[in-house]
């Protein structure tokens, strides 16, 4: 005979076995074991509990005596080597930066420098040549002009004329005095765009493609398969054409750096006069009715060839049409007149129709007047 304990869950049940044959008893309701069930139940997760607790503790305990007793930590990232003097630590693209900030820093700033000027002068053509003689007076040229002399203006184009030229940067101020001297200046403005930090970037990126395209170029000929290679191409071509555009913006911004612009405005002594704003809208009104009269009589003017056109094939059958209306209205009159004027054509049956009303009314006649002489006979 052997006592068994069995946990449940929350319960404990006793059995008693009775050798291998023997039949378990009857089961009883079941109740808590005072002492043993919630000894067993409280301890045990408790313990566990502390045994984690020790056991973290442990580990913890000693890591850190590694670490502090000159034991090799963990392979988590690997030092950077000390850099030299003047060098960042970081590989290559911090070293871009870093060059980056000290060139950004230096004394040489790349600054991309525009001007603008606008002048009063008496003769437009003539101030426009001795601008153009100026400029190429101090290594410059014109890159763009457009004028507009007082004999050829309208409303819509006034007289005038602006001219935008290209000089070193270095340069610039003497231009801008010597072409503000041509006239009367009435506007005049500089600005400078500080650019170093853009050129410092596109340099960089331009040094990791230039090696990424190297890079790539040894790898397609180490390619194995058709694939490998077709992809390493693919790449390739890419990064190529990156490298490309961004060698063009970089050699855009040395040309805006290394040249500046100016333009300058001219204008008649007519157009820098004060006008009153009543005239003006009076004169812009007067202007807008003009051109749409104008707009109105080119339209006519361009519809009148379809207009003739139209008119030779639509007149001619109007007028046939009303001629055939009218032919067959006299027509029709004509045939209700000969139908009452020629009684003779009617068919015979229609005529002795006609006849005998009168001949019965005859006949009652002649026989009212018999009776009335029988009736003065008697």
């Amino acid at each position: 005979m052997r006592s068994q304990t069995c946990h449940t869950g929350t319960r404990i049940r006793t059995q008693t076995c009775h050798g291998a044959t023997s039949r378990t008893p009857a089961q009883r309701p079941w109740r808590p074991l005072r002492g043993v069930g919630m000894r067993t139940l409280t301890s045990t997760p408790v313990r566990l509990v502390a045994a984690l607790a020790a056991s973290v503790a442990l580990l913890s305990g000693c890591g850190a005596g590694e670490g502090l007793s000159g034991f090799p930590e963990p392979a988590t990232a690997p030092a950077a080597a000390p850099a030299p003097e003047g060098a960042p630590a970081g590989g290559a693209p911090a070293a871009d930066r870093a060059s980056g900030s000290e060139y950004a820093a230096g004394a040489e700033r790349q600054v991309a420098r525009t001007a603008s000027l606008t002048l009063v002068v008496d003769d437009l053509r003539a101030t426009a040549d001795r601008i153009r003689a100026i400029t190429a007076s101090l290594d410059g040229w014109v890159a763009n002009e457009s004028l507009v002399l007082p004999e050829g203006a309208i409303d819509s184009v006034p007289a005038g004329s602006w001219v935008v030229v290209s000089v070193p940067a270095s340069r610039l101020d003497a231009v801008t005095d010597q072409v503000a001297a041509l006239g009367t200046v009435r506007n005049r403005g500089a600005s400078a765009d500080d650019v170093t930090e853009v050129v410092v970037d596109l340099d960089a990126r331009i040094r990791s493609l230039e090696a990424s395209v190297t890079r790539l170029q040894e790898l397609v000929g180490r390619a194995g398969s058709v694939a490998d290679i077709a992809a390493v191409e693919r790449e390739l071509s890419n990064r190529q054409a990156e490298l490309e555009s961004l060698k063009s913006q970089r050699l855009q911004l040395a040309g805006a750096v290394e040249r500046a612009t100016l333009t300058v405005s001219l204008l008649t002594p007519t157009q820098s006069t004060t006008t009153n704003p009543l005239q003006t809208g009076w004169a812009r009104g007067w202007s807008a009715f003009l051109a749409s009269v104008s707009i109105l009589v080119t339209v006519v003017a361009a519809l009148l060839p379809f207009a003739a056109v139209a008119a030779l094939v639509v007149v001619p059958l109007l007028w046939w049409r009303r001629r055939r209306r009218a032919s067959a209205r006299v027509d029709g009159v004509d045939v209700r007149a000969g139908q009452q004027d020629s009684p003779d054509q009617q068919p015979h049956g229609e005529g002795e129709a006609q006849r005998r009303p009168d001949d019965t009314v005859g006949d009652e006649d002649e026989g009212h007047r018999g009776q009335g002489r029988d009736q003065v006979a008697d």
